[in-house]
């Protein structure tokens, strides 16, 4: 439908921080060794919604600020943390 000028950018994950095999919400997370799997699969996979969508930014999204730097994939585009906002009537 040629919208793709109308996308900020895309991301594979949803809070990929939190995901179970990532270690869930609300934990220290995997060990270094699956961090540096998990980023490298991640990686890999930004690669290739960059070869077949050059045109696309690709982000990492996080339910944390405090994310472990070495879970961020080096070749995105966009950082990207949920922030939520609760106001009590």
């Amino acid at each position: 439908e040629n919208l793709i000028d109308i996308v900020a950018f895309v991301e594979i994950f949803n809070e990929f921080d939190g995901l179970p095999f990532c270690g869930g919400y609300n934990t220290e997370g995997p060990g270094a060794e699956e961090t540096k799997k998990l980023r490298l699969l991640h990686e890999n996979a930004i690669d290739k919604l960059k070869e077949r969508y050059p045109e696309t930014l690709v982000g990492f999204d996080t339910w944390q600020v405090s994310v472990d730097p070495e879970f961020i994939p080096r070749n995105i585009d966009v950082l990207n943390f949920h922030c939520y906002f609760l106001q009590f009537i």
